[in-house]
């Protein structure tokens, strides 16, 4: 990798363009404790946090030409360390990014055509990750979940840098059958709710940070930034209108839309058949549970995804999902309650929060931005797409804010985001979702 990456002023400090990092360095640290700076021969690495991982996720490529393998006796008990920094023109701070990591594995090794060269690919998580699956715990609870989640973290997996975005009000007694740590995070995870019935995600961020947050907290957020679909540029190259410019274009989109409404009806999105049964009493009760009383306020466009006039009302397709639950009223005296008895409270309600995020989904490519983050919430902008004389026609001439399509546009959520950096530019992929429109059916 070149010394100097591309599109940075004289001196490699300010970049012209939000594509430009500087890798200052990544050092390897091997079984014996000896440091060795990779930098010269990493050809691509890319960083990647997603609201469903609990550690981000880190791949580097190597070029070698100097027998490293055998030389640092590469045996997958080494750490990385990266750093790496970045300067826009509008200011004389350097943005930096600083992650301590351990190798999880060596997925990729290639020699081809040139005897002189091997490549070979290195993966690497969280340092925390690594340590969990050489760990198991067991022990009662009777907290909130998301009060025994960040316990797990702080005092089993040793982990500090902890954000609780929202706090659950979900609450049971019981007790943790033997497992690893994050194993006992996720069945947390999985039956924590708000007070609206909101499901919790559980992720690291690139920053290092550990997020504990409820899906309605984070669509309630303003939006990080707009992006904007467009193929030309009109400010001058390497100009700080530029850097701007660039900073708010989508490059690329490459989407799943979905919309049908069959599979995540099928999940229960939009109704379900909740059916317990309570052996502690003997009794079998049935909860049927529609989309009419989805809390759309909590959304990110605030609008109903779903037809009322259309020939399938899939608010009322109780049966496309159906639930069969065990409880017992006798588990535990007083007002604390077992796992399953919050199922029946409040896991149809989980379930529509979850599966209504699917409603769209778009894989965008962005200019590199390291605060582009899982988690966070974007607002893109689609033209319509027409002929320019008829959009100059019927659009720009009534109304000139009438440009963009309502369906495509509007507010997402990042679910994931992947920081690349491969010949000397950066690059972030994002993949969003949305759970609602903004305009009425």
């Amino acid at each position: 990798m070149n010394s100097l990456p591309k599109n940075f002023a004289p001196g490699g400090t300010k970049s012209f363009v939000p594509s430009a990092i500087n890798l200052k360095f990544v050092k390897l640290t091997n079984h014996k404790g000896q440091l060795f700076e990779l930098r010269p021969i990493v050809s691509k690495f890319s960083i990647t946090e997603s609201i469903h991982s609990t550690s981000v996720l880190v791949n580097i490529s190597l070029a070698d030409s100097n027998n490293i393998i055998e030389d640092l006796q590469l045996i997958g008990q080494e750490r990385i360390g990266l750093v790496l920094s970045r300067r826009s023109l509008d200011t004389d701070e350097d943005e930096e990014i600083k992650l301590d990591l351990k190798i999880s594995e060596f997925p990729k090794y290639k020699r081809g055509n040139n005897e002189n060269v091997q490549t070979f690919e290195i993966a690497a998580v969280s340092s925390f990750a690594v340590f969990d699956k050489t760990l198991k715990i067991s022990r009662s609870y009777n907290n909130t979940t998301s009060a025994e989640i960040k316990k797990i973290y702080e005092t089993d997996l040793s982990v500090s840098d902890i954000e609780e975005f929202s706090v659950s009000t979900s609450r049971s007694r019981g007790i943790l059958r033997w497992q690893h740590p994050l194993n006992a995070v996720e069945f947390f995870r999985k039956n924590a709710f708000n007070d609206i019935g909101s499901p919790f995600y559980v992720f690291q961020r690139l920053t290092g940070t550990t997020v504990i947050a409820a899906q309605s907290d984070l669509v309630a957020e303003e939006p990080y930034a707009k992006y904007y679909d467009g193929k030309e540029f009109t400010s001058k190259p390497l100009s700080q209108d530029d850097f701007v410019e660039r900073s708010t274009r989508i490059i690329s989109v490459n989407s799943q839309l979905k919309l049908g409404k069959t599979f995540n009806s099928k999940s229960g999105a939009y109704a379900s058949e909740n059916n317990y049964l309570d052996y502690g009493n003997k009794t079998y009760t049935k909860l049927d549970y529609s989309f009419d009383a989805f809390p759309l306020d909590k959304t990110l466009n605030k609008k109903t995804p779903l037809s009322k006039s259309a020939e399938i009302d899939y608010s009322q397709t109780f049966q496309a999902h159906c639930e069969y639950i065990s409880t017992n009223e006798f588990a535990f005296e007083g007002e604390t309650k077992n796992h399953n008895n919050l199922r029946k409270e409040n896991g149809h309600i989980i379930n529509a929060f979850t599966e209504n995020l699917e409603f769209t989904m778009h894989d965008v490519q962005l200019f590199g931005d390291s605060f582009l983050n899982a988690g966070k919430v974007v607002e893109l902008k689609f033209p319509k797409i027409m002929d320019p004389q008829v959009r100059s026609e019927k659009l720009y001439d009534a109304d000139p804010n009438d440009i963009y399509d309502q369906n495509l546009s509007g507010k997402y959520l990042i679910v994931s985001a992947s920081h690349t950096l491969e010949n000397g530019e950066y690059f972030t992929n994002i993949r969003v979702k949305k759970d609602s429109l903004s305009f009425d059916l």
